[in-house]
């Protein structure tokens, strides 16, 4: 091995002890910038959309018990977040998959086990509007918003700039978490909030876990049916905006 590979595997082993103790962590990138849920014990990539019991499984991935993964895939990983460092600092916990590709390099993205969880369109913008009128406030940030969307009905909601183009605090949709710029999938699984349970499981599965109790954390409180928020016009303009996830996944109303 040449000098300078023996003094950069050293010089970031050591880093890499510091950051984990003696067990390097489960997910050394995950600990490092809390912005993406790598694991290169576990080898898998989540992709945590909101509004899709993200910090529940994130939860119990975190709780994994320490594996040692590969020393290469250490220090690829920890070389790209530093040579990142200033983009990782305006990047969020729910960073797409064409976002963490471009920076993990496709060395690592081909390698590791990606998956995310999508949930019914029509669910997941009633649950939008509640988490923008009751829990947005909590965010300085997010207080001008608020106050213009605070005193909204559903319809007013759903035909304003947030209601059409926002998933919780995120400006996109469900589709472009997953798929690149040619609106290819590129993640290897994609379970749904509506079977949670049981993709979760084939997740575990996977990654060489055996089944783990998903907690419930972040829940809502209790609410009516999604489907008594919708007029047929607000179905059809839901439908309209979410046509690439409703079309491929087979979402009904």
């Amino acid at each position: 091995m040449a000098e300078w590979l023996m003094a950069l595997v050293l010089k970031t082993s050591i880093r890499l002890r510091r950051i984990g103790g003696s067990n390097p962590p489960p997910s050394v990138s995950l600990i490092k910038t809390k912005q993406m849920h790598i694991s290169s014990g576990y080898k898998f990539i989540f992709i945590h959309i909101p509004k899709s019991a993200g910090s529940s499984m994130t939860s119990v991935l975190r709780s994994l018990p320490p594996r040692r993964g590969s020393l290469i895939d250490d220090i690829i990983i920890y070389m790209n977040i530093k040579r990142h460092a200033m983009k990782l600092r305006g990047q969020h916990k729910h960073a797409k998959a064409k976002e963490i590709r471009a920076m993990m390099g496709n060395y690592i993205w081909e390698k590791y086990f990606t998956f995310a969880f999508i949930r019914n369109p029509w669910d997941t913008v009633v649950s939008t509007f509640h988490w923008w009128k009751e829990k947005s406030s909590k965010f300085q940030h997010f207080l001008e918003r608020y106050n213009l969307v605070k005193d909204m009905t559903f319809d007013e909601f759903l035909r304003s700039d947030t209601g059409a183009f926002y998933v919780n605090e995120k400006l996109t949709d469900m589709f472009d978490f997953i798929s690149d710029e040619n609106d290819n999938i590129i993640v290897d699984f994609v379970g749904k909030y509506e079977s949670l349970d049981k993709d979760f499981k084939t997740i575990l599965g996977e990654i060489g876990v055996k089944s783990v109790a998903l907690p419930w954390e972040n829940q809502a409180a209790k609410r009516e049916d999604y489907q008594k928020y919708y007029s047929d016009e607000a179905r059809r303009l839901v439908e309209d905006r979410y046509s690439k996830i409703i079309k491929k996944f087979g979402y009904k109303f």
